[in-house]
């Protein structure tokens, strides 16, 4: 298995995936993919873990974000003032993984949300994925 894109994920959610507190990237889009996907700390250039999308679930109402506030981590407070209102959709991920070294990719022009890897890039996360005995399905 092969991992060919990242995430663009900004601080403090990113640190909470990798903490395992969070378990839902929450966004304002759906998304088809599904599989092994890199977790960038947004603005630094580096992949700092992985994970696998496993679903994508439906726009949730405020009440469904505060009942599943142990998946996302938005503090109450954020999602009552409707500072997160547009970013309902979750993205549910499995198998997150802290890479024990970041690895640098280049950051192309106009990549927001996702960001296609280099083949060496690719090549270096699919090495560590076989390290760690990782399931690549």
């Amino acid at each position: 298995m092969t991992v060919t894109r990242g995430l663009i994920i900004a601080d403090p959610w990113i640190g909470h995936i990798l903490e395992g507190r969070k378990n839902w990237e929450m966004r304002s889009q759906a998304t088809a993919h599904r599989g092994w996907f890199g977790l960038i700390r947004k603005g630094s250039g580096q992949i700092t873990g992985l994970a696998r999308l496993v679903d994508c679930g439906r726009a949730l109402s405020q009440s469904e974000m505060i009942a599943n506030i142990s998946h996302h981590c938005i503090p109450e407070n954020i999602i009552r003032r409707g500072d997160v209102s547009k970013w309902v959709i979750p993205w549910m991920l499995a198998d997150i993984r802290r890479l024990s070294s970041p690895i640098s990719y280049e950051h192309k022009s106009g990549a927001v949300t996702w960001v296609t890897f280099s083949p060496h890039v690719t090549q270096q996360l699919a090495q560590y994925l076989e390290g760690t005995g990782a399931s690549t399905q």
